[in-house]
């Protein structure tokens, strides 16, 4: 599958992407690459794929029982780089 230039500038605007005409020669080639090698995938045959696959029953042994555990004596909060009192306070982000 060959994407055009109108292709590649219509996914960079919607990637918030400001692309030069080099970029989108560049992503062009690039991404129709993957889609072809997408297709070639597709067109191979799967089907013993499954067949393989061992069917894997949930078994009694496999849960472990919900017990509340003991508080740690670490107090992590104490840890953390930005607190406010006894919580801990994320950074603000930008």
């Amino acid at each position: 599958m060959h994407l055009s230039d109108a292709d590649i500038a219509h996914l960079g605007k919607l990637a918030r992407l400001d692309l030069t005409a080099s970029q989108r020669q560049l992503f062009a080639e690039q991404l129709s690459a993957v889609l072809d090698y997408l297709d070639q995938i597709n067109q191979g045959d799967a089907a013993h794929v499954a067949a393989h696959v061992p069917r894997r029953t949930v078994t009694p042994y496999d849960l472990r029982e919900d017990v509340a555990a003991v508080p740690s004596s670490v107090d992590l909060a104490a840890q953390a780089p930005h607190r406010e009192g006894r919580l801990v306070a994320s950074p603000p982000t930008t």
